[in-house]
């Protein structure tokens, strides 16, 4: 057993760091393809993100983006590897955290869950009017 806390101690940046793409590319393609999945269903493969692109790059409004511009199809890709990239440091960095503190690995699990999902809830109930 302390071979195994030792072995999680000695990880290098470089491990950190490619745990982190590792985590992020997963992440990330999975969206993708679930969206790339639900695009193609309905006949306009990539729509969603050239959507996201237009309207956060492109400052069109979302109900007026009805065809795929791949410019903005490569804007949305570009901001989705970099936001995937920073979840999966944090993911990676809590889990590391939790292996070096396994003393109580639930709890800190159970409080990085409540925060994730306190902040998306404040995050949707933000969205719909009083």
């Amino acid at each position: 057993m302390s071979d195994l806390r030792q072995g999680a101690r000695a990880r290098t940046r470089a491990d950190l760091a490619y745990e982190s793409l590792y985590c992020a590319a997963i992440g990330g393609s999975v969206i993708a393809l679930f969206f790339l999945v639900i695009d193609a269903y309905n006949g306009q493969p990539l729509f969603t993100p050239s959507l996201l692109g237009g309207v956060l790059f492109g400052r069109a409004d979302a109900s007026s983006i009805s065809e795929v511009r791949m410019d903005w199809v490569a804007y949305a890709t570009i901001n989705h590897f970099l936001v995937f990239t920073a979840i999966g440091v944090g993911v990676t960095l809590v889990a590391h955290a939790v292996e070096l503190h396994s003393r109580h690995p639930f709890t800190i699990l159970f409080s990085v869950f409540a925060a994730m999902s306190g902040a998306s809830w404040s995050r949707a109930c933000s969205c719909f009017p009083a």
